[in-house]
């Protein structure tokens, strides 16, 4: 195996993700666990991480990185936000350190926790991520650009000619979308084996770039549409 340069943890609300990393960002090794934040117990973070890779921090002297809800008030340690312009090089100037006991016969380890993102749009709301950020450079995003990561809270992400992270917004669809399905009338119409209507979806993406204010009468209208 190439020698591994960095271990590299994706440590979010449910799970826990662990790369070992060559050169060039090769991923070398790879393992995903169901311990994240939430599921880790007072003080248990420690023996989490060993659990998942002790026997990477034993054998490789290598930096130990982490991004997302591990740095949150409800992770290892809060890592503060940083406010936007932010980009690689200042995240870097403001890592958060926390000290890992590796075991017995092991020198102490130093873990890396990136830290999160704030911004406040023009009318005074605050936005904040943790993890989205490291994607977003990761991922290469072209300066002036717009990035869209979906999922339970999608996040548009706007980068300045820089390269930085100059904005975004946070959209709960994927909360709101499970919300619906579970506990709303529109919940009974859905019928798990019916497969995907292209042309409906269509139509509801068609509406939103309209520009509708009135989500829950569009939401409503799932139901009277049928």
């Amino acid at each position: 195996m190439p020698d591994p340069r960095l271990i590299a943890l994706d440590w979010g609300t449910s799970n826990l993700r662990a790369r070992l990393l060559g050169d060039g960002g090769a991923c070398l090794e790879e393992r995903t666990a169901g311990c994240g934040v939430m599921a880790v117990p007072a003080g248990g973070f420690n023996a989490a991480l060993i659990d998942v890779c002790g026997d990477w921090l034993r054998a490789h002297a290598v930096p130990l990185l982490a991004s997302g809800m591990v740095g949150s008030r409800q992770g290892w340690m809060e890592a503060p936000y940083l406010a936007c312009p932010a980009g690689p090089a200042s995240a870097a100037t403001a890592l958060t350190l926390v000290a890992v006991d590796a075991g017995p016969l092991s020198a102490k380890r130093t873990l890396h926790v990136v830290p999160g993102l704030c911004w406040q749009d023009p009318n005074g709301v605050a936005d904040v991520m943790r993890g989205e950020e490291t994607q977003v450079w990761g991922a290469g995003v072209a300066a002036g650009g717009l990035c869209v990561l979906p999922g339970t809270h999608s996040k548009w992400v706007w980068t300045d000619p820089a390269g930085r992270i100059a904005g975004f917004r946070t959209f709960m669809t994927g909360e709101l979308y499970s919300l619906l399905c579970q506990h709303s009338i529109l919940g009974r119409l859905m019928d798990p084996a019916a497969g995907e209507d292209l042309a409906s979806f269509d139509a509801g993406v068609r509406r939103g770039l309209g520009g509708s204010a009135v989500a829950t009468h569009a939401i409503f209208a799932a139901r009277t549409a049928g």
